[in-house]
């Protein structure tokens, strides 16, 4: 009798750990939310969904499952921040300027021509000093994951701007930021702070005379059709930020992080080719279509643009215009 109690009882065993072998082979994929505020068409979704899920998928075996999240679906960037920090958002993609809101120190990109050229921002995104802004973000339990970069600024303009003498007397429209104020000012023009969606009629009545934006939108919000005069000015970068929850990338594991680290590193290329595409295609349609002038600064007037700047730097607190000059100093290889 004893005997068959035993053996009924490791048949009993061995039956719950089969079961448990199963269920752990079989176990539900784990979901990587992520958000963006980019809507359809946009690179930075085009990456995520035709690169990163699908790297990720593969790689992992189907152990995770990507769930993007486009255009603002889950809430506005503080939402998507927030929900980063608390690990309900694995992935959130947005640009630095929105990021900037919740972690002062990344202003320091606010800062015109700190890194005035793709060779500067590159080597300035692998140096320490770009390290030891990463830590502000660290201490609010954000991990900065990878950059990339959009395009720079343009000025879109109803006269052409050729040289810095001529932007004196140049209503510039910019957005409410004492940065972006400061910015435009250093260079010249007279600030007039307004919302976006108020540009075109505001150039077609005279209220403003130029626009600095994303190449791209001068199209979608049809500004050539009343500026005719784009210079490629590169004063201020566009840039997109991947980052997650510390704490959930803590706790993955490290063969987790290399694979979430390639993934990302596919994306950041996918997402830099088509944005390398779509600009050249912009600017052509501008020429083309729209019949704009196009052009950029001499590396001497550059020189003069770049010298202006730095005076907006009194506008900065003390501590982020520190910040700004170690990046500077980092992307000029110092």
């Amino acid at each position: 009798m004893k005997m068959r109690f035993l053996s009924l009882a490791l048949a009993l065993a061995l039956s719950i750990t089969g079961t448990a072998f199963v269920a752990d082979s079989y176990a539900a994929p784990k979901k990587i939310k992520v958000w963006t505020g980019n809507p359809e068409g946009d690179p930075i979704l085009a990456g995520m969904k035709d690169a990163f899920k699908p790297f990720v998928e593969k790689e992992s075996n189907g152990k995770y499952v990507v769930e993007i999240y486009p255009a603002m679906t889950l809430g506005a960037s503080d939402s998507a921040f927030q929900g980063a920090q608390f690990g309900s958002i694995q992935i959130v993609v947005d640009s630095v300027n929105n990021i900037g809101q919740f972690i002062p120190q990344f202003a320091a990109f606010d800062v015109p021509y700190l890194l005035p050229d793709e060779e500067k921002l590159e080597r300035a995104f692998n140096s320490k000093a770009v390290e030891h802004l990463w830590t502000f973000a660290e201490k609010k339990g954000i991990k900065p994951l990878n950059v990339v970069l959009a395009t720079y600024r343009g000025i879109l303009s109803t006269k052409p701007i050729l040289k810095l003498e001529d932007t004196k007397g140049v209503k510039d429209r910019t957005s409410s930021s004492k940065y972006h104020i400061a910015a435009m000012e250093a260079l010249g023009f007279i600030p007039t702070p307004m919302a976006a969606s108020e540009v075109l009629t505001a150039i077609q009545q005279g209220v403003v005379d130029s626009v600095d934006y994303e190449w791209h939108a001068f199209v979608n919000q049809r500004i050539v059709d009343v500026a005719k005069n784009l210079l490629l000015s590169d004063h201020l970068p566009v840039l997109y930020m991947a980052y997650t929850s510390s704490d959930w990338w803590d706790g993955l594991s490290k063969a987790d992080r290399e694979m979430f680290s390639n993934a990302l590193e596919v994306y950041r290329q996918h997402v830099i080719n088509i944005y390398k595409e779509r600009n050249s295609q912009v600017l052509e349609t501008m020429a083309k279509d729209f019949g704009v002038t196009i052009s950029r600064l001499s590396p001497e007037e550059k020189a003069r643009w770049i010298e202006a700047s730095k005076a907006s730097l009194k506008s900065f607190p003390a501590d982020i215009a520190a910040l700004a000059e170690e990046i500077r100093a980092a992307g000029e290889g110092k």
